[in-house]
């Protein structure tokens, strides 16, 4: 598990706008942490790579990290999902929480939303039926593989399921869910 420091974090800056603090210093200790712990993983030295590429972003903003994470995971696992910035294209900065989640799905013409089980809270059904668009919560459904000891730890990290799994088999991994009401 990890964390990222980032600078004058609250709920009223906007991700986009999110910073990192000193990132040449946290770039350094995290990798070595993440050397240490999976050095010897089966899958260490593709998985180390996509990472470092991530941690090098020249980009002092988290929402270019994440975005580079995303577009590399996706190729390294043979995923061809279209990736958008919402805040640059939905024009709906002014919108907060499940308001800009429904604009966005207006916008996009959908006529369903899935969010995590971390959202189950935060989003009305009702409301996004008034607008005739299903909203479904994803459950992941719990995964075991095998790590260095014998016993399983769950729920670490997309980098801890890569370390030990080859590329096909993460994937594999990733469809397993079930879309919850």
């Amino acid at each position: 598990m990890f964390t990222v420091p980032l600078k004058n974090a609250s709920q009223n800056v906007l991700i986009k706008d999110l910073e990192l603090i000193e990132p040449e210093k946290w770039k350094n200790k995290f990798l070595k942490t993440l050397e240490h712990a999976y050095g010897k993983a089966p899958f260490f030295e593709k998985v180390f790579s996509i990472v470092n590429k991530v941690i090098n972003t020249k980009s002092k903003f988290i929402k270019d990290w994440h975005l580079n994470s995303f577009r590399l995971i996706n190729n390294y696992l043979g995923i061809n999902t279209i990736i958008v910035e919402s805040s640059s294209i939905y024009n709906n900065q002014s919108l907060k929480g499940q308001d800009r989640i429904l604009d966005i799905c207006i916008k996009e013409k959908t006529d369903q939303y899935i969010n995590t089980m971390g959202g189950k809270g935060l989003y009305s059904a009702e409301l996004f039926m008034n607008h005739e668009i299903k909203l479904n919560i994803l459950e992941t459904k719990e995964l075991n593989y095998n790590q260095f000891s014998s016993e399983f730890v769950p729920w670490l990290s997309m980098i801890d399921v890569m370390m030990f799994n080859k590329n096909s088999s993460t994937k594999d991994m990733l469809s397993k869910y079930k879309l919850i009401k």
